[in-house]
């Protein structure tokens, strides 16, 4: 995937944590183990973020785009949306 200039720049302005504190609402973050892109400090910030309405689940030997265990993320994703709005 190509990516240009500006979302570069953007990206390395962009204040997400404190864009993520207006969201009240559940989370689940997933990380993989093994994702080399996006470091897990950085969701463990968001946990630290969002409190007690949020969870984190390291998928072991996951990579940062969900190669080797995509039906189990999948599984935990639609298992979240399910207690979420009651499914």
């Amino acid at each position: 995937m190509k990516l240009g200039r500006e979302y570069l720049l953007t990206t390395q302005t962009l204040d997400i944590f404190g864009t993520a504190q207006a969201y009240t609402g559940p989370v689940r973050l997933l990380h993989g183990t093994q994702d080399h892109i996006v470091p897990m400090k950085c969701s463990r910030q968001y946990l630290e973020t969002y409190g007690q309405r949020a969870e984190l689940i390291q998928v072991e030997g996951e990579n940062h785009l969900i190669t080797k265990k995509r039906p189990q993320v999948v599984s935990l994703t639609v298992e979240f949306f399910k207690e979420v709005f009651s499914l």
